[in-house]
């Protein structure tokens, strides 16, 4: 049952980041001036 919870807890974390790694790359490639 802890594996199952830390599997979940994983998936959350590598879904977010992702998300995180998308908005930063499409804000990146914004021209910042």
């Amino acid at each position: 049952r802890l594996l199952c919870f830390i599997g979940f807890i994983f998936l959350v974390v590598s879904s977010e980041a992702s998300r995180i790694h998308v908005e930063r790359r499409r804000f990146s490639s914004k021209p910042l001036s």
